[in-house]
């Protein structure tokens, strides 16, 4: 065995801790040819190996136990020799990666770095598993708290580092993330009795205040740095969520101040991106970017979800804005605003989401007259939510995987053939309960997590195979460097199967060379013992009687923690036949982008609306309850959905002042409220606690005495506009008593949510811009469900959703679409019945009045392209339709206050259609754009123009003109708003 001499004891010589991160993200070195050997007085030897990737840092083996590192018969480091070939670049050829690119590859080196816990009155060391439990929530928030080395003494400093403070404990984040940390604001933190609660990355001795990062966390986690320059740096924290690990890095990447500053970006952001590349598990880059997309976008093509994009695509969430904050107008060089600090994370399965995002920091420090904030940048903070669903990924995406040592692929005997097999393993396999009797083919393999994405990839390859006869020969055996491994040798009537089979799944996952790597190559072969030497082997193995068998399928395997292996799929060869298919992949797409309330939630909103509930019990002066309408009531509501509630009021009562009174009830509860008047319903729309809700009321003859349930037989117990209000429960009622008649409930939401997603990917949802609202979406879906007969008994997302395309694309619209027979009976009157979508409960009407005859097209060959679209691949159907940049109409909005703003959005949303109308009367088709794009108190809206031979130009200029009049002469037309209307 090659060794080097012993180093000079007086030398300091390199940690296990320290090496073994080198292999893991130094780009050179082949994490899958090392094995560690490592102290274990269970073993006869008192030493034990494992391969190093299946080595857990967090595991219950200290690191203190590792003795050495070997690569083959090579020990590149051991503790008691004191043998390091890493420091001496005297590694073996066998360690490095082939690629030349790669060998070449300058080396990044984040560094372990020790964490601190106040203990014992003081902050110190420790080193606990960085564990927090099996929590499905993690809170994290992100801060540049403004150094003032820049700019000298800075006299504000004083003030602002209480405030920071405040506005960090306010948070109450799990994780924070800070930049340009001064050593006093450190001290000041570490005093706090809150902040004594939680692990940091360093105190005032081992603080780099030159970088100015700081981690801390309530939960314990690992910690390795990297430093870009002398200034610059990143900090990785790493933490086991149960069986989920997260990894966070802080960043503070270079400013515009430096010569070539988007290209030192760039270089900072891809080594911190590589290095979370090599850690299996979720990863989050929150810091300041110093740049607004230029950085970003290349992240976000690579499965990084911005979080504040995620959840408010239409909102700029500016954190450094000079208009604002003086602090960052007095350290502006371009004099704008931008989106410099971020929350970005990575989870392949889509398991972490964003829940929640909000900015604090924003305002101005007591006391000071509005001109001094806590910092220059406000601060972001993001509440993450794990959820457990199915993920497709495409090919590139599963090469890249980290393979572990939870999984493999390999080929199982029958189980017919288990006894003699497993009566030797019993006595000479120390790894009989973790293992069934297999030839492996493919180990470590992708995280069972992925198994879904791989398995079509897999049948496709494995299909051109055929079965061969396999016979389990005889002993043979491989020597290690402490004992030897005692396996049945597999053979085959022609040789080469195993190599051709084994190559096969080396071409899907190059990355998994772990069976490959050796110099002998991949050695198909059946374990069944270990033990000191070839001669006790020999002396106490039973004599074998030969068995044969067919290899016609493979199994995907994987174990949790210390259970044992579990067959999760397998594959035939030839067949290509999948077997326990996960499941569909569209299911999983729909439930990662348009997520259901958790249970958490739906107990925070019910708070909500006994609030709600409560005031207007107040206002009435007797208790009333609230009926929920709409999504919530039919099961489809989202996160971010609104929930519609109505309550019965008595009938001498105007809707508007019970409403009114409502809003002053919950004064000082609610973040937001608007009371449209300008609507068929009146409505109060309030936001409390991050919920949405819209209170509609309807007056009922018979009150006070509440009904226990609504019913279409009192009907006339209300006025018309009441009976619409109210209606809504009945309508949901009814869908869903029909929907089960077809299919299953939860087959049907699933059918809703997707539609609306479609929808609202290709713009063309939503009734106040000429499309379908979600009512007419959901009679679609049901009515498309009544001819739904699935072929050969298969039921799935993507059979029922083409099946809606289908009839939906092909029906002819002179005929009205209904569920009941009232609807059937519907008469067309003209223009406004172009899609005649008939509602459910009497009086009947057509719920798709809005759509125009520009509209009407667009939703026509948007149905028929996605039916096109969706027999080929389903996720085509969902590609996002982006804004024309030419021949566009902008409605562009500037108000005092965004109450005042968000008053004439609605306005514009609820107008809308009758410019659309007004402008095909002389000749245009229009393409609208649903949504506002805002700031702070700007919006603008978007509607596509086509010009024809017929278009009169001058009565184009005369609509818009007379659009503009409408809105200024509008009553509640708030004092200087403006709109403006351009076209280019």
């Amino acid at each position: 065995m090659k060794t080097k001499k012993k180093d000079d004891p007086k030398e300091k010589f390199i940690t296990s801790h320290e090496i073994i991160h080198r292999i893991l993200w130094d780009p050179r070195l082949n994490p899958q040819v090392f094995v560690i050997g490592f102290l274990d007085r269970m073993s006869v030897s008192g030493l034990r190996e494992k391969p190093l990737l299946e080595w857990d840092e967090n595991g219950e083996i200290p690191w203190h136990r590792i003795r050495y590192v070997r690569c083959g018969e090579v020990v590149v480091w051991d503790r008691e020799q004191r043998i390091d070939l890493f420091t001496g670049d005297q590694l073996p050829e066998a360690v490095w990666n082939s690629e030349p690119e790669t060998v070449n590859a300058p080396v990044v080196i984040f560094k372990p770095v020790p964490v601190y816990g106040y203990r014992n009155g003081k902050w110190q060391v420790v080193s606990e598993k960085s564990e927090a439990g099996n929590s499905k929530k993690l809170r994290i928030s992100t801060y540049n708290v403004l150094t003032n080395r820049f700019d000298g003494e800075d006299t504000t400093i004083h003030k602002r580092i209480p405030a920071v403070i405040e506005q960090l404990q306010r948070c109450e984040a799990e994780i924070i993330c800070l930049q340009e940390v001064t050593l006093e604001l450190l001290s000041k933190l570490l005093e706090q009795s809150w902040v004594q609660k939680m692990y940091v990355s360093a105190i005032g001795e081992t603080f780099v205040v030159e970088q100015g990062l700081l981690l801390l966390s309530v939960f314990p986690f690992s910690l390795a740095s990297h430093s870009f320059s002398s200034h610059k740096g990143c900090l990785v924290g790493s933490l086991q969520l149960g069986e989920n690990s997260m990894h966070i890095a802080v960043v503070h990447l270079t400013s515009n101040r430096a010569v070539d500053a988007e290209k030192i970006r760039t270089q900072q952001i891809s080594v911190v991106r590589d290095y979370l590349y090599t850690l299996s598990g979720a990863t989050v880059i929150a810091g300041d970017f110093n740049a607004r997309e230029e950085i970003v976008e290349p992240l976000l093509q690579k499965e990084w979800k911005d979080c504040w994009h995620q959840l408010y695509p239409d909102q700029p969430g500016y954190t450094f804005d000079p208009a604002v904050n003086p602090l960052a107008a007095s350290n502006t060089l371009s004099g704008y605003p931008g989106r410099l600090d971020r929350i970005l994370i990575r989870s392949v399965t889509r398991q972490w989401i964003a829940e929640q995002v909000e900015l604090f920091g924003n305002k101005p420090v007591e006391g000071t007259e509005g001109q001094l904030y806590p910092s220059d940048h406000f601060g972001i903070c993001a509440t993450l939510a794990f959820q457990k669903e199915s993920v497709q990924l495409d090919n590139d995406t599963l090469t890249t995987l980290q393979p572990t040592y939870q999984s493999a692929i390999v080929a199982i005997p029958p189980e017919s053939l288990w006894g003699p097999i497993q009566a030797i393993r019993k006595q000479y396999d120390s790894k009989v309960a973790r293992w069934m009797p297999h030839i492996t083919l493919m180990y470590g393999f992708i995280p069972d997590e992925y198994f879904g994405s791989s398995t079509a990839l897999l049948a496709e390859k494995l299909a051109r195979l055929r079965p061969f006869e396999v016979t389990l020969t005889g002993y043979e055996t491989f020597t290690h460097r402490n004992n030897i491994t005692a396996w049945l040798k597999p053979e085959t009537e022609t040789a080469g199967q195993w190599q051709e089979l084994q190559s096969a799944l080396q071409e899907l996952f190059p990355q998994c060379t772990e069976q490959t790597s050796r110099a002998t190559g991949f050695t198909p072969h059946l374990s069944v013992g270990q033990f000191a030497n070839e001669q006790q082997a020999q002396k106490v193995l039973p004599e074998w009687e030969p068995v044969s068998f067919l290899v016609s399928q493979v199994a995907l395997i994987s174990r949790k923690g210390n259970n044992p292996f579990s067959v999760r799929y397998r594959i035939y060869l030839e067949s290509g036949q999948i077997e326990q298919v996960s499941d569909s992949s569209l299911a999983g797409f729909i439930e990662q982008s348009l997520p259901l309330p958790a249970s958490h939630q739906k107990e925070q909103q019910q708070v909500v609306l006994s609030i709600i509930e409560q005031a207007c019990s107040d206002v009435i002066g007797q208790h009333t309850p609230l009926y929920t309408l709409g999504s919530a009531r039919l099961g489809v509501q989202t996160i971010t959905s609104d929930k519609d509630v109505v309550c019965l009021i008595p009938e001498g009562i105007s809707q508007a002042d019970f409403l009114q009174n409502v809003q002053i009830q919950l004064e000082g509860i609610y973040q937001k409220a608007r009371f449209a008047t300008d609507v068929q319903i009146p409505a109060l729309r309030l936001s409390i606690e991050g919920q949405q809700i819209d209170l509609l009321c309807a007056n009922y003859r018979l009150f006070p005495v509440i009904p226990a349930q609504i019913t279409e037989d009192r009907m006339y117990d209300f006025d018309s506009v009441s009976w619409q209000a109210v209606s809504g429960c009945l309508e949901a009622d009814r869908i869903l008593e029909e929907a089960q008649k077809y299919v299953s409930l939860e087959e049907f939401r699933l059918l809703v949510r997707a539609v609306k997603l479609w929808a609202k990917k290709r713009k063309i949802q939503g009734n106040g811009w000429g499309y379908l609202g979600s009512f007419s979406w959901t009679v679609l879906a049901l009515w498309s469900c009544k001819t739904y007969q699935p072929k050969k008994g298969r039921r799935d997302a993507e059979t029922l959703l083409m099946h809606f395309f289908q009839v939906v694309s092909q029906h002819d619209w002179r005929i009205p679409i209904g569920i009941t027979e009232e609807s059937k009976n519907f008469r067309i009157r003209g223009k406004r019945d172009q899609m005649p979508i008939v509602t459910v409960v009497k009086p009947v009407f057509n719920s798709a009045r809005n759509v125009t005859t520009s509209t009407f097209h667009i939703l026509k060959t948007e149905l028929s392209h996605a039916y096109k679209r969706i027999q080929s691949n389903w996720t085509d159907v969902f590609a996002e339709q982006a804004i024309s940049e030419d021949n566009i109409l902008i409605l562009k909005l500037a108000c005092q206050t965004e109450e005042e703003l968000e008053l004439c959005c609605g306005w514009i949303e609820g107008h809308i259609v009758g410019l659309i109308i007004s402008l095909e009367e002389v000749g245009l088709f229009i393409r609208p754009y649903p949504g506002f794009v805002k700031t702070q108190i700007t919006a603008q809206t978007f509607l596509g123009i086509q010009f024809s031979g017929q278009t009169n130009k001058d009565g184009f200029a005369q609509k818009t003109a007379e659009f503009i009049h409408q809105f200024e002469s509008w009553e509640f037309c708030p004092e200087r708003s403006l709109m403006i209307v351009e076209s280019k």
